[in-house]
């Protein structure tokens, strides 16, 4: 039984290890556009960069698996530049050219032999950009349209890196991210495409890859994998975030109830009320101003130092801090998004000032409340705030990182 075994996993090893021997290539990065209309279909511009890998490349044939039903291809076009995301990138020369292709259908998915006019060869990229429709991308609920979308799976080869970015009607907005805007819309891309060259289509193409970031991003896929790119889009706001609503409510409610019946809120204040005691050497000295002082300026009661303070100070550092990343992400992607529209070099005053608040709104949810404790109850209180804030900041982010994978 155990020889078995053995001989099984021997076998196994092998034939993975003759199935990567046979990758010739790899993705250097695929960029996907992708427009969600209002009943749930999707017009999408893919675009990948092939790059060959060993020393004898020359692939002229591409076997992709296109995900979805009733796949509809517009045009197939290979570009002798590409964007390899960050940076730029060795690129094959070559002028853009149109590409022939065959379609197979299959139960759920679409396979699509390209013919390459510019072979992959080592050392080098070339890439191409598929223009297509696909439909019953996304599904109604009541809360709005659930979309969930699928990459191209690539059989013979890694996909380094992959970024996609999803368009929704001017009327409706995506859940949890900023709403992207771009020069020229997959679907406008795709009514073009039957009438323009080569080198028209790709200049309306290229500002959908040439962009620094992605509201969806997966890396190493391995041969025949995609990921799926997943999410909420509709009217009504308050239905997309129906049920953070109530959430919110009813945590709100059950924190309301748990102070009045234990009496929470007057332990607290209790805990926060007065100052923290002052060395005795510093208390001498005001001992006598104080005697001096009428009775409406007498200072406040000296307390001493207790855990409860800066142990509640840093939860609401915590949640303070884990508010302030997500609004400075937010502002960042916002900014991002019409990355296609402008040219930062002329508005270079407003990213700096975009920039300064991203960084200011975390540091002071951090470090404001401890500054604060220090500065009425002492460094005890200040440090202990300090350090349980960013504890428990660490555990709240990453906690919400775990809950969305």
């Amino acid at each position: 039984m155990a020889l078995a075994s053995l001989t099984f996993i021997a076998l196994l090893f092998i034939l993975t290890g003759t199935c990567y021997a046979q990758e010739t290539y790899w993705h250097s990065w695929d960029s996907y556009s992708v427009e969600l209309d209002g009943e749930g279909d999707a017009f999408v511009i893919a675009s990948m960069s092939f790059e060959g890998i060993q020393s004898g490349t020359n692939v002229t044939d591409v076997l992709l698996e296109i995900p979805g039903r009733n796949i509809r291809i517009y045009k197939v076009l290979q570009t002798p530049s590409y964007y390899g995301g960050d940076y730029y990138v060795n690129t094959q020369g070559g002028s853009s050219q149109f590409l022939e292709y065959e379609l197979s259908p299959l139960s759920a998915s679409t396979q699509m032999t390209v013919h390459l006019k510019t072979p992959i060869r080592p050392n080098s990229q070339t890439a191409i950009s598929i223009i297509y429709q696909t439909q019953d991308v996304a599904k109604p609920t009541f809360q709005g349209l659930e979309f969930r979308f699928e990459t191209i799976k690539d059989s013979r080869a890694t996909i380094r890196k992959s970024g996609a970015n999803i368009y929704v009607p001017e009327n409706m907005e995506l859940k949890g991210k900023p709403k992207m805007t771009t020069q020229y819309l997959p679907s406008m891309v795709a009514g073009y495409s039957s009438s323009l060259q080569a080198k028209e289509l790709e200049s309306q193409i290229a500002p959908n890859y040439y962009r620094g970031s992605y509201q969806y991003t997966a890396s190493n896929l391995d041969p025949a994998e995609s990921f799926m790119v997943s999410g909420l889009y509709g009217e009504n706001s308050l239905l997309l975030y129906f049920w953070e609503i109530i959430g919110g409510i009813a945590i709100a409610v059950a924190i309301v109830i748990i102070f009045r019946y234990f009496g929470l809120a007057e332990r607290i204040r209790k805990m926060f009320a007065g100052k923290h005691a002052e060395p005795a050497a510093r208390s001498a000295k005001k001992a006598e101003m104080v005697k001096r002082a009428p009775a409406a300026a007498q200072p406040q009661q000296l307390i001493a130092f207790s855990w409860g303070r800066p142990v509640i100070m840093g939860i609401v550092t915590a949640f303070l801090f884990t508010l302030a990343s997500f609004l400075s992400q937010f502002i960042f992607m916002a900014m991002e998004s019409g990355s296609g529209y402008y040219n930062y070099s002329m508005m270079i005053p407003f990213v700096i000032l975009v920039l300064i608040v991203m960084f200011a709104l975390p540091a002071a949810a951090l470090f404001g409340p401890a500054i604060y404790m220090y500065k009425k109850y002492g460094w005890q209180d200040g440090i202990i705030t300090f350090v349980l804030g960013v504890i428990l900041s660490a555990a709240l982010m990453f906690s919400m990182v775990l809950l969305a994978h």
